[in-house]
Parts: structure tokens; C-alpha cells; sequence
């Protein structure tokens, strides 16, 4: 039996979230029945999923808008500028009526914690049927001082709820996806592949690299394809048991008592990954 997937993502930004998506539509293990944007810029996240979905040819799969939280972080404002798309906004209610025909829900959350939270606070039931994959957060780790995983960063009291609620929840985090060999530069095979290819919507991902690179002046990691193989059931990465509390500053930490939460180990099949990433999207 398939499972239901919901998929929470800030698409727009980086371009993880576009691998990211384009590997579920390439994956038969599971039907992505919704899409909700978080951390949304005006509608612009929700307008760059549906043209996504359009141009694959997947106009059945239901784009709603997610919480704005008053960011502007997007760079692909050329890439929508033919397309426009007036989003429902009742994303609460959207996946309520996924979670009622479905027994189970693989929720596969990758950007911030806020709509996840909302759904936990108006539907606390919900946890009853939700498994649930989030990429973000960094456990007794630190990528330099005062640095903290930027999708726990913008909005530390809904990754707080979250990580308390006691929902089936496992964590892809930082020190796991934080690997050069997830690192994709216009050198990568993968983007030699998407700027040759003649589908539009590869065409469209290597322009999104080039843009966001433009933009930050780095390359993108796959974290957010890297916590959809882990929602589809693929052992790329190991997870272990703990609760986990949060400091003031944002910063996960081991702990004792419970809930107890799935959180990734740092190491993980990267090579593995990158070649089955590689044969998804490229069959």
C-alpha cells in the first residue's frame, strides 16, 4: 500500500527543495498527495511549486500557501515571471482532509517548523496518523560560534512545540547533511545533466543553481532530497533514539526523559545517495 505524503517546503530559495521535489515525482514508492509552502514571500513559493507541477505534468497534486513569516528570502523571481497562481491559504484545513482519507501520512517537512506546529496545535489527533521527516536542526553541534540551523532558526518556538509533542518524528539534521559530497557545483555531474537535458523543468533546476549561487555565492547540499529518500524508506541515513531540549539561543541538545525523537547519525551512504539521486532523476 502506498502512503500519503504531504510535502512542507520553502521552495524558491534553495534548490535542494526542487531536487527535493522532483525526486518524489520520480519515486513510485509514494503518492505526494499536497504541497504546502512555508515560510512563504507573498504567494511567490506556492506560484514556483505550481508552474513546477504544471510543467511536469502533475496538475492532480494540490498547491496550497503555508505561513509567511515576513522573509524574503527567494531567488527565482525570473523563473515565474510568465505564471501566476492564486493559492489556497486554508493550508490547515487542506491537510486535514489529507490526513481523514488516508490511515497514515508521511509528512516530509523541508524548511522551518511552523506549519507543522499549527497543524499539532489545531488537530493535536493528527499525531495519531503522522510520520513525519523534518530536515533541520543541529544536535550538539555548531557549524561556527552562534551559529544555529537555520530551519529551527526561523521560528524556534514552533521547533520547540514540535520537538515536544510527541509525534513520530525523525530528524535529518545538520551534521549529517552538512557533507561536501552532497555539495552540487556547476561542476557536479548531476548539474552537467539538468543543463543539457531538454526537459524544461531540469533546464528550469540548473538555472535555479545558478541563481541561488549568484545570490549566495555557494553551492547547494542536498539536505532536503537526502530527508526524502529517508521519508521513502531508503537506509542512506541511520537515525538513534533521545529527547532532545533547546537552548535559548536555538541550539538542540541531547536529553534525558522523553519524548524521544529519531536524530540522524552523522554519518551516513553519501556516495550511495548521490548515485540513487542521480538514477531517480536521470533513469
Amino acid at each position: 500500500m502506498k502512503n500519503s505524503v504531504i510535502l512542507d517546503t520553502d521552495i524558491g530559495y534553495d534548490p535542494d527543495d526542487l531536487f527535493a521535489l522532483l525526486l518524489l515525482l520520480n519515486s513510485p514508492e509514494m503518492d505526494l498527495n499536497l504541497i504546502v509552502t512555508g515560510d512563504e514571500v507573498n504567494g511567490k513559493r506556492a506560484t514556483f511549486a505550481k508552474k513546477v507541477l504544471d510543467m511536469y505534468g502533475r496538475r492532480d497534486i494540490k498547491v496550497v500557501q503555508g505561513a509567511d513569516l515576513g522573509h524574503h528570502d527567494f531567488v527565482v523571481d525570473e523563473l515565474i515571471q510568465d505564471f501566476s497562481y492564486s493559492a489556497d491559504k486554508n493550508y490547515l484545513e487542506a491537510m486535514k482532509t489529507v490526513l481523514d482519507a488516508s490511515d497514515k501520512v508521511v509528512y516530509t517537512c523541508i524548511q522551518g517548523f511552523t506549519n507543522l506546529a499549527n497543524l499539532l496545535k489545531r488537530f493535536p489527533e493528527s499525531r495519531e496518523k503522522l510520520v513525519v521527516y523534518q530536515m533541520g536542526g543541529a544536535v550538539d553541534y555548531s557549524r561556527r560560534p552562534g551559529w544555529v540551523e537555520h530551519n529551527v532558526k526561523i521560528d524556534k518556538e514552533a521547533a520547540r512545540y514540535v520537538t515536544k509533542s510527541g509525534a513520530n518524528i525523525s530528524l535529518v539534521t545538520a551534521q549529517t547533511t552538512f557533507n561536501l559530497v552532497y555539495m552540487v557545483d556547476d561542476q557536479h555531474n548531476l548539474y552537467k545533466k539538468l543543463k543539457s537535458s531538454d526537459k524544461p523543468v531540469y533546464q528550469m533546476l540548473a538555472r535555479h543553481v545558478e541563481l541561488f549561487h549568484e545570490a549566495k555565492t555557494f553551492w547547494p547540499y542536498m539536505h532536503d532530497p537526502l530527508t526524502v529518500a529517508a521519508a521513502l524508506g531508503k537506509d542512506f541515513v541511520d537515525f538513534y533514539e533521545s529527547a532532545v531540549s533547546m537552548d535559548e539561543h536555538g541550539s538542540l541538545h541531547k536529553s534525558s526523559g522523553t519524548p524521544k525523537l529519531h536524530l540522524s547519525k552523522p554519518k551516513s551512504k553519501d556516495k550511495e545517495f548521490m548515485k540513487f539521486l542521480d538514477e531517480r532523476l536521470f533513469p
